[in-house]
């Protein structure tokens, strides 16, 4: 590399090294748009555990009925993930799978939002 290069080179990453601070604001704005972006992401695996706890919240009130009986209806199939998937898939469609994600962005976006907020000026 020739010296008129390397001066140039420098010159660029000594500009370059002007790091505008951002405003807390902007931290917080994009904390909650990243909430938001992963609450979709995992909104399908929300969906299978509020399934889930449902299930065992409704078998545990049948106290009643006996052991045997109850696995003879199946109430206590282990299901995992995947079946559960599945199954959510079939019997309500692609929708199902992301039923309530407007309530999970009502309850994500303030909680990144005011967390991003304050940590950014924590650091501060």
């Amino acid at each position: 590399m020739s010296n008129g290069q390397g001066s140039y080179l420098q010159h660029q990453v000594a500009q370059n090294t002007e790091i505008k601070e951002k405003s807390s604001w902007s931290h917080a704005i994009g904390g909650a748009i990243a909430g938001c972006a992963s609450s979709i992401l995992t909104q399908p695996f929300d969906v299978v555990k509020t399934k889930m706890i449902g299930t065992t919240n409704t078998s545990s009130q049948i106290s009643a009925v006996s052991i045997q009986s109850m696995q003879s209806l199946n109430m206590y199939k282990k299901v995992g993930l995947i079946d559960s998937l599945k199954t959510i898939y079939q019997v309500e469609g692609l929708k199902g799978l992301w039923r309530g994600t407007v309530p999970t962005f009502w309850r994500v976006l303030p909680v990144c939002f005011c967390f991003l907020l304050q940590f950014r000026n924590s650091k501060n």
